[in-house]
């Protein structure tokens, strides 16, 4: 039978060897978690790098050329009996572009944060922690969950 599946982007900002994290508040899904630094849905006619565009904006005030945003890894996941395609892209990001990253949804995002790739913190979510190896280790794609 065929079905709509939801589609999410998310996006690894890499400066060296530290990852840009958020932490969630008062959205009512993971709250006091970390996520990585930009996530969101893939809305009607947007494409899932033009999602990420747009979350980067929405969330971090930062406006990037599109070439920059490198597909890392895909994940089918299900999660709490949604199934998902999570699109994860990575963006480099210069020493002196980072003073331009700013918290720009405070309602939603307590605070950003930049971590040691090999020290992320305890509280994140099974994918997108995944999804930080896969693309550490080039694995392109991955499914999770699938075990209903």
């Amino acid at each position: 039978m065929r079905y709509m599946t939801k589609s999410a982007s998310f996006v690894l900002f890499v400066k060296e060897h530290q990852v840009l994290l958020q932490k969630r508040q008062n959205t009512g899904y993971m709250d006091g978690f970390w996520d990585l630094g930009v996530s969101g849905h893939v809305e009607e006619g947007e494409t899932a790098r033009g999602a990420a565009l747009r979350e980067t904006l929405e969330e971090v005030g930062v406006v990037l050329s599109p070439e920059r945003f490198d597909l890392a890894t895909v994940i089918h996941n299900v999660h709490n009996g949604e199934v998902y395609y999570n699109f994860y892209f990575v963006v480099r990001v210069l020493e002196e572009e980072v003073r331009l990253f700013r918290l720009n949804e405070p309602h939603k995002i307590e605070v950003l944060q930049w971590f040691d790739l090999a020290a992320l913190p305890t509280k994140m979510s099974a994918y997108n922690r995944a999804a930080i190896h896969h693309y550490l280790a080039g694995i392109p794609y991955g499914e999770m969950g699938w075990e209903m």
